[in-house]
């Protein structure tokens, strides 16, 4: 049997816990009360996770993990005795297949989770609803909600049997994480009359979650603002200024468009970092949301990813601001980005863009021939770093000539790229050695016809060797001092 004041206990790997656990007997075993962490991961226990002869025993609980119990219906069962004090500050639910709730129907007053700092639920297929509405507004601590891959929630907070009418105010002033991802029927935060405060949000991703109103869209003349409280279909950020020290915003194309049109007046001077998501039907297409990028000037980091049109590249700004709306960025990620066949497109905003990278990053972009097209008359003077991954339409690349311009670049990954063959093409009167003279390290990994880093002759004085496997701790192979030589010997000894 397990010791008296054991620290944590994974359930599963000790047997003998499962009949006291369904019996009742727990609550004679004294360590039980000092445990502090709890992991039930594969249990043949039913319906509860916690049953209610249990829950007096884990008053020192602080963590708790339920994983792959395909029979628990419930985590924590409904108990008759007096209010008890939680320490519980983590939570963590994950492929609970046959999970309908986590508190118990009527589970109020019973226990206070006060301490609650960090909830996160994952792969509940069957899950409809989160938290109480009385318990929900307990939640003083938390810090931290992520909900995952949960096919049929429905709402967060559920509506309370016997519901006033009233407003509720639902107030979480250490909430700094907020992560809602492919939830395909989330509709509501909570279905009645709310408002939501969470003055310390920093990070906020809503991706794959069509149902969900998240910001205020635009109102026609002389509508009340409040209209959409009447069909409970209220938006969960109901301006800028709610999010006004957010950091990170990660966004799918239904709450893009919303938010571009919508009147915002305050701009998120503190954002930082953003991945914007245009994964729409066919007959749509998207655009670069100019407006929104207005509202972030101090924007280091913009992702752009899913996307079959190139319009989002295209997008005309108007007002003539577009270099300071875009100037600043300092890493730019193309993810999944399919027609786009180099990044240098004639007319388009990247352009601007580009002259200020210092980091640049490629994935999953199909059609891809050349990172930039030749010629090409814009300057790369401030680029340290390329990331090419999964880019099997590659090549090269760039020219020679594009290599001139990149008098700052250190580093060079290329991976998982089956097409490309070397990484700087020479052009046919190339015969003058090009310069690559901060370049110190290339990364080159399950490119199988890399047998050359350049045809032409390429000068690296700062070159300190080739990364050749997927561990980054392996030292780096240099040989004869030379970056060509380096990759061609590579490209044998891998044979």
């Amino acid at each position: 049997m397990l010791s008296e004041g054991m620290d944590g206990t994974e359930f599963s790997k000790h047997p003998e816990l499962h009949k006291a656990w369904q019996d009742g007997l727990c609550t004679q075993n004294n360590w039980f009360y000092s445990l502090t962490t709890l992991k039930l991961v594969n249990c043949d226990i039913k319906p509860y996770a916690i049953p209610s002869n249990i829950l007096p025993c884990l008053n020192s609980l602080e963590d708790l993990e339920v994983r792959n119990c395909n029979k628990v219906e419930v985590i924590f069962a409904k108990n008759d005795t007096d209010e008890i004090p939680s320490k519980l500050n983590n939570l963590t639910l994950e492929d609970l297949s046959e999970l309908k709730l986590v508190w118990e129907k009527n589970f109020q007053g019973i226990l206070q989770f006060q301490n609650l700092k960090q909830v996160s639920v994952i792969g509940c297929k069957s899950l409809q609803t989160l938290f109480p509405a009385a318990l929900a507004e307990s939640l003083k601590m938390i810090d931290k909600l992520n909900v995952e891959s949960c096919d049929e929630l429905r709402e967060i907070v559920g509506k309370e049997d016997l519901a006033t009418g009233l407003e509720k105010k639902f107030s979480f002033p250490h909430l700094a994480t907020l992560h809602f991802y492919k939830l395909p029927n989330f509709t509501y935060f909570y279905p009645e009359i709310f408002t939501v405060v969470c003055p310390k949000l920093s990070y906020c991703c809503v991706l794959i979650c069509p149902k969900l109103e998240l910001f205020q869209g635009p109102h026609a003349e002389g509508e009340a603002e409040s209209i959409s409280t009447s069909t409970n279909r209220q938006p969960l950020i109901p301006n800028l200024d709610a999010i006004s020290i957010l950091e990170e915003l990660y966004l799918g194309w239904e709450h893009i468009s919303v938010l571009r049109l919508g009147r915002q007046a305050e701009d998120l001077k503190y954002l930082k970092k953003s991945f914007l998501y245009f994964d729409v039907e066919t007959n749509e297409n998207p655009t670069l949301p100019l407006g929104i990028l207005q509202r972030v000037p101090n924007l280091q980091e913009l992702r752009l990813g899913y996307t079959h049109s190139l319009e989002i590249f295209l997008t005309k700004n108007t007002n003539g601001r577009e270099h300071r709306i875009l100037g600043q960025l300092k890493k730019l990620t193309l993810d999944t980005v399919f027609e786009l066949q180099y990044i240098n497109l004639e007319d388009s905003w990247l352009n601007t863009v580009i002259e200020k990278l210092h980091n640049l990053y490629v994935t999953d972009c199909p059609d891809l021939k050349n990172l930039f097209h030749s010629p090409c008359g814009l300057s790369f003077s401030y680029m340290k770093e390329l990331h090419i991954s999964s880019c099997h339409g590659l090549r090269y690349l760039f020219t020679c000539s594009i290599a001139k311009a990149l008098t700052s670049l250190e580093k060079i990954t290329v991976e998982k790229s089956r097409s490309i063959e070397e990484i700087v093409a020479k052009e046919n009167d190339g015969t003058t050695p090009q310069e690559l003279p901060s370049l110190t390290q290339v990364y080159i990994w399950q490119c199988p016809k890399v047998k050359v880093f350049s045809s032409g002759e390429i000068n690296a004085n700062c070159f300190q060797g080739i990364q050749a496997s997927s561990n980054l701790n392996d030292e780096l192979f240099l040989y004869n001092n030379d970056l060509n030589a380096s990759v061609e010997m590579l490209f044998l000894l891998q044979q």
